[in-house]
Formats: C-alpha cells, structure tokens, sequence
C-alpha cells in the first residue's frame, strides 16, 4: 500500500508510526514500513517473526537508511510492504 506523493518541504520533523501484530516466518515473511522521493526506491524498515501482541514501528524520516533526512523534500511517498 502507498501514499504519496505529498510534501515535507516546511516540516522540521517527521515520523512515520505504524502498530501491527505480526506472525510471519521470521527472515523469509518481512512487514516493512519503508519511504521513497521517486515512488522506485524504498528504504526504511521491516520486521518478521512472531509479536505476540500489538507493536509499534517507527520510521524516522529526518533519518532514513541510505536517503538521510527527507526534510524539506516536496515529493516523497511512503509505503507498506509485506
């Protein structure tokens, strides 16, 4: 699931939350909540295995793995990936 594009480019800080309960095969089933500035390349984080309950995961999109701070970006899109 995507959304996008929309606009940091005002924004100081920025995090993306999401909860999940998840109970996949852990290193093979991944949930990744991940971020993009062209809608090609995603980068962020996933997570596999069982939660045995709610969790929350947080992507810091003032640091985002491989991209930085996407602060002050106009175009950038988000992403759930499983």
């Amino acid at each position: 699931m995507t959304f996008g594009p929309f606009s940091l480019a005002d924004a100081t800080e920025a995090d993306l939350r999401v909860k999940f309960w998840l109970d996949s095969e852990y290193g093979y089933d991944e949930f990744c909540s991940i971020a993009s500035l062209n809608n090609i390349d995603y980068y962020g984080t996933c997570n596999s295995g069982f939660s045995s309950g709610w969790v929350e995961d947080v992507l810091n999109l003032k640091s985002v793995l491989y991209m930085g701070s996407l602060m002050g970006q106009s175009q950038v899109w988000i992403s759930f990936y499983f």
